[in-house]
């Protein structure tokens, strides 16, 4: 993970944050404790994993920065060149490592002190990881083959087809990895050797591309089934059967190779008895409060994507995840009866798509950074026209599609009572002097709607704080400072450097009013 590490004072914690998990035959490694702060992960109780990602942290002492909130990511280990290893995030919970959510939801990260660049890998690290690997894959039965432990420069990039890397195209742990040797060591502990291919049973043979014959029309017909073929079923296995089988594979968590082999048939088989033909979800009968199992873990991963709150991603369909169902439901005219039947999970998977439309938006938005323009122009206001800089409009424009399209306040636009060069404020204490300064009226709106403007502002750019009544003239508003304006003034970049602290901004400096809400750095800003 190319990322400055700080180095951070971190005591070591007694009590393990390890799930529970069933007796392996492989030793658990000595790890020590140094929980990652609770605003760098995504609590879960996820019980499947089938992916490792090896990271070099471009840096040492990974672990300690991950303790700071300010890091906006984290790995479940951190190997240190004398073989330590700590552990930030729990098995169960999903780190922020990838730079690709799906890969995330379903992979354990581990980062190794030292740089991509550099072959300055231990030999004490390579015992140390292969012994935590070899542990990790006998407790999540993972084979120990280059297919399910992969580099971080091997993850797909979410937002470009054919890209790896993750979001941010990184490329550890570089070729001065050494994969042989490293995945040896990984079956010594593991006193394993390569599993064979699983045999596929009778009647269903292992198909590739190039093949032809009656039992491709069988595996195009179930193609089809499942929503993944829409064509005649011909019975040539050509480069097309091939990605749609590379496309089923992938959503269901197999390994993708583009071969029909006994998995691929086994969960191609299951629209035989009655999944939906989209995804996981048995609709013959639909899903209701008290279910539970894989299915449910899909529907609320689906809502919480879609932007409903489904509670934890826990596979049990309980009171929280009923509430956000009967919000789809109303969303998209169904009658609200918490149940996921066809036509629910007809909108459930319109809301998922959505929903990675908005996620790719977001993730390109942080990953490039706004044009260095500093032209002034004028933007209407309530109160008459304010003066920004280009710069800062390009902000501003972004946060209002976050509002519309994340948020869905369609038409969204905000108000700005207070623009940037703007002297003739005694109450702005200089920080609307100079460029990046922004205030938005609030007046009248719902605390929803002003947590939302919070948040769009930031995961724009901004350091934003609401501020309440009694503060100035405007009030009630939302401040904000451009991160990275280089026309701010000094008292506005006091204030940026508050926001990155957790503070208000304010001269008592107390603590940020809405830390609940997140501070999101995007990367081009950090």
């Amino acid at each position: 993970m190319a990322t400055r590490l700080y180095a951070c004072v971190a005591a070591t914690f007694a009590a393990t944050i390890c799930a529970a998990a069933p007796a392996s035959a492989v030793d658990r490694p000595a790890i020590k404790q140094r929980p990652a702060h609770s605003s760098n992960f995504t609590p879960a109780k996820r019980s499947f994993v089938n992916t490792i990602v090896i990271h070099k942290a471009e840096g040492e002492n990974a672990s300690g920065w991950f303790q700071s909130p300010r890091a906006n990511a984290s790995a479940h280990y951190d190997v240190q060149k004398d073989g330590t290893i700590y552990q930030s995030v729990a098995n169960h919970d999903i780190a922020w490592h990838a730079g690709n959510w799906e890969v995330n939801q379903r992979s354990i990260g581990i980062e190794h002190g030292g740089f991509t660049a550099r072959a300055d890998t231990t030999a004490a690290q390579y015992r140390a990881s292969a012994r935590l690997v070899a542990y990790l894959c006998e407790r999540y039965t993972i084979p120990i083959d280059r297919r399910h432990i992969i580099g971080h420069s091997e993850v797909p990039d979410p937002n470009t087809r054919g890209a790896f890397g993750g979001a941010s195209r990184h490329t550890d742990p570089g070729r001065h990895w050494r994969w042989d040797h490293f995945l040896s060591l990984v079956r010594s502990y593991a006193n394993a050797t390569p599993p064979p291919p699983a045999p596929a049973p009778a009647g269903d043979p292992v198909l590739r591309q190039g093949d032809k014959g009656p039992a491709v029309v069988a595996l195009q017909d179930l193609l089809r089934a499942r929503g993944f073929w829409s064509r005649t079923s011909h019975g040539t296995f050509g480069s097309l059967t091939a990605a749609k089988v590379r496309g089923f594979q992938r959503s269901r968590f197999l390994s993708v190779n583009g071969v029909a082999n006994a998995a691929t048939w086994r969960e191609l088989r299951q629209a035989a008895k009655g999944e939906d033909a989209t995804g996981k979800v048995a609709v013959t009968k639909g899903l209701r409060s008290g279910d539970s199992g894989p299915h449910v873990l899909r529907v609320q991963r689906y809502l919480r994507r879609g932007g409903y709150a489904p509670g934890p991603l826990d596979g049990d369909f309980g009171p929280v995840t009923e509430r956000a169902v009967k919000a789809l439901q109303r969303d998209h005219g169904l009658r609200a009866n918490g149940v996921v039947n066809g036509p629910t999970w007809t909108a459930l998977v319109e809301e998922k798509r959505r929903g990675d439309r908005v996620a790719q938006r977001l993730a390109e938005f942080s990953r490039k950074a706004p044009k260095a323009d500093y032209t002034r122009v004028r933007v209407a206001g309530p109160y008459g026209s304010v003066q920004l800089n280009r710069r800062t409009k390009e902000l501003l424009d972004r946060a209002k599609v976050i509002m519309r399209q994340k948020y869905r306040h369609e038409g969204f636009a905000f108000q700005l009572v207070q623009g940037s060069y703007n002297r003739t404020v005694a109450a702005s204490g200089g920080t609307h002097d100079g460029g990046g300064a922004i205030d938005v009226r609030t007046r009248g709106m719902s605390r929803t709607t002003v947590d939302h403007m919070v948040q769009s502002l930031r995961q724009a750019g901004f350091a934003a704080w609401s501020r309440g009544r009694g503060h100035d003239p405007f009030d009630p508003h939302i401040h904000g400072i451009a991160l990275g304006d280089r026309q701010a003034t000094r008292q506005a970049k006091s204030q940026v450097t508050d926001y990155r602290r957790g503070l208000n901004g304010l001269v008592n400096r107390a603590a940020d009013p809405d830390r609940s809400l997140g501070r999101p750095i995007p990367v081009w800003a950090r």
